[in-house]
């Protein structure tokens, strides 16, 4: 399993950009990850610290892919499915923030408590079932917009490369990512 805490740079807004979640990273000419494994779009508009309007998007390049989000499952040590659905995927998830000096207008965030379950690099046959995908999930929250004056996204996924195997436990102890990011993935 692939486990990373990520914080990176959006290098573009309003346009859908690519993260491979083998390589941690964006997909050229952003990066250099491969595979498109998920699709994030990023708007804002701010006016300040207090001042803004900002969304964030999260889809997929392929029909088949999606995502499920559940409540956390704080008496548990998992906390999470032990293996992914097979099926209710939905296509995107939509988080906005919203607000003036005074008052929330607006806000649908990914938090603490969550977490979500998504299939990626989905392969059909020619009747549209699937033969072939992967699994993995992300923990909350998923921050996203102006931090230390830039736009940046952070969030903490599980990635199994082994395609159609389900299993989203993970082992603290055989981490596949070679990259460091923020810091050391300790949930399982």
């Amino acid at each position: 399993m692939y486990a990373q805490k990520v914080e990176v740079i959006i290098p573009v807004m309003d346009k859908a950009i690519g993260f491979d979640l083998e390589q941690a990273d964006w997909v050229a000419p952003y990066g250099e990850g491969r595979n498109a494994d998920l699709l994030f779009t990023y708007t804002a508009q701010y006016e300040g610290k207090q001042k803004y309007a900002k969304r964030l998007s999260l889809s997929f390049h392929n029909g088949k892919d999606g995502l499920r989000t559940y409540p956390l499952d704080k008496s548990s040590e998992l906390m999470s499915l032990y293996e992914a659905p097979t099926h209710g995927y939905e296509s995107s998830l939509l988080l906005e923030r919203a607000r003036t000096r005074t008052e929330i207008i607006l806000s649908e965030e990914f938090g603490a408590d969550k977490y979500l379950v998504f299939r990626t690099r989905t392969v059909t046959d020619d009747d549209g079932d699937i033969i072939r995908a992967n699994y993995g999930k992300i923990y909350g929250p998923i921050q996203y917009g102006l931090i230390d004056h830039e736009h940046r996204l952070r969030f903490d996924y599980y990635f199994n490369p082994t395609p159609n195997d389900r299993n989203i436990e993970f082992d603290r102890n055989h981490n596949l990512m070679t990259k460091t990011g923020r810091g050391t993935i300790y949930q399982p």
